[in-house]
Formats: C-alpha cells, structure tokens, sequence
C-alpha cells in the first residue's frame, strides 16, 4: 500500500469518527428536545427531572449567610436559589434539580454563622438525591461544602460545634446543626445554640 493511499485511509477513517461523533451529539439533542413530542407529551407538559427540596431553619440569634465557595455540585443545579442571608428565626427553602434525565442530584454548601464582624462559627451540608434509592444529608464541621456533601447519610446525623462561643450576653453557647433526610418532602437542617 503506497503513501498517498495510507494517507486516503486515514482522512476516511477521522471523517468517519466525526460523523459518529457528530452523530452521538444530534441523537443526545433529539433525546433531550424531541423524545417526549415522539412519546406523545405535549409541548407544554415540562419533562420532569429528579428533584430535591432542601430546607435550612435558622434557630440562632444570628444570621447565616453562605461561606467563601460555599456551593458544590456532583451532578445536578439549582432550580431555585437559597435566599441569604437567613436571619434569625426564619428559613430558606430551596431546590435542586438532576441536570439530566438519568441523573440524581448530589452536593453541598458551606454557611457560615455571624455572632458579630470577628466571631463566626462554620459548618457544612450535603445532600444526596440518587434517581433510585433513599435521600441523605449530613452536616459536619467545616467550611468545604464537598464536606457537607462527604457526610450524608441516609440516616442524617447531628453535630455539636468543637468551640465555645460567647453570646451578646456573655453566656456560653456550642451551636448545633442537624440533618434530616425525608424521602418525600423536603431535606431539613436545623441550625440552633445550646447553653454550656
């Protein structure tokens, strides 16, 4: 085989990979655009993705607001944002949805609890909604929301912090978080202080 033909084959071999390549892209478009028009949905019905309520309450005198990179995401995205700063006595109800249609939804985020402009206290949530299966949250202490994300557990668990904190009174006080998963409702966690 000469070299010019060595050379034919290889332009029609890289051709053919790019029409599987280009081939593989138009098919992940018509699943995604024209799959439920071709199963008889209506254009107006939305294709529901796997979602996750989570809801963070806010049982301190303090305000919470989110840490530096104080979101992570494995698969999946916001559908409604987290209204921050939660301030005291109130929450914030958020959800996640999958980022695609054979995906779950998985991450975390990092807050941060402002006893005043030099005294913080730091923790971390994750969730895990999987396309089968059970939800699972956890917190830990901590200011990497991957942490958070690490911690799950289709359990929950429960957290004390490791330092003693003084309030606006000059009472002691550990703050503690909590992480409750529920499998049709909204993943809970509860963020409050405890006198020492």
């Amino acid at each position: 085989m000469g070299r010019d033909e060595s050379h034919k084959r290889a332009v029609l071999g890289s051709l053919a990979w790019s029409a599987v390549v280009a081939l593989i892209i138009f098919e992940a478009k018509w699943y995604k655009e024209s799959l439920p028009q071709t199963l008889g949905i209506p254009s107006t019905v939305k294709v529901l993705l796997p979602k996750m309520n989570v809801t963070v309450s806010n049982n301190t005198p303090y305000p919470i607001v989110f840490a530096a990179d104080g979101t992570y995401f494995g698969p999946g995205k916001y559908e409604t944002e987290p209204m921050v700063p939660i301030l005291p006595g109130q929450s914030t109800t958020y959800e996640l949805v999958a980022s695609n249609m054979g995906g779950g939804v998985n991450g975390g985020n990092a807050w941060v609890v402002q006893l005043d402009d030099d005294t913080t206290w730091t923790f971390a949530s994750g969730w895990i909604a999987p396309v089968r299966g059970p939800k699972q949250a956890g917190v830990v202490e901590s200011s990497n929301p991957q942490d958070g994300n690490k911690a799950a557990t289709t359990e929950g668990n429960s957290i004390t912090s490791a330092d003693t904190y003084k309030d606006k009174d000059g009472q002691s006080i550990m703050f503690t978080a909590s992480a409750t998963p529920h499998e049709f409702l909204a993943t809970v966690f509860v963020v409050g202080t405890v006198p020492v």
